[in-house]
């Protein structure tokens, strides 16, 4: 990610490695911000057909299951005005 975020800026992978190897901390200013998605997957299938299913660890799928089911996020109803 590192690479890829400062290649702009000039930062090829063995300067970043070595910034990373000093154990220094360096805060480096972008010139404008990135959107980060992360994604909590329980579940998954590959290219080949092949399902995965891992333990929800984090109690994710019951809110979504919720969400899903009554339309809902967190499955909270309120009533119309």
């Amino acid at each position: 990610l590192a690479t890829y975020v400062l290649a702009d800026l000039g930062w090829s992978a063995e300067r970043i490695q070595q910034t990373v190897d000093s154990g220094s901390r360096r805060v480096i200013t972008l010139p404008s911000p990135i959107p980060v998605y992360l994604v909590y997957w329980t579940s998954w299938v590959e290219t080949d057909g092949t399902s995965h299913f891992r333990d929800d660890v984090y109690g994710r799928d019951k809110h979504l299951r919720t969400a899903l089911t009554t339309g809902v996020p967190g499955g909270i109803r309120t009533k119309a005005p």
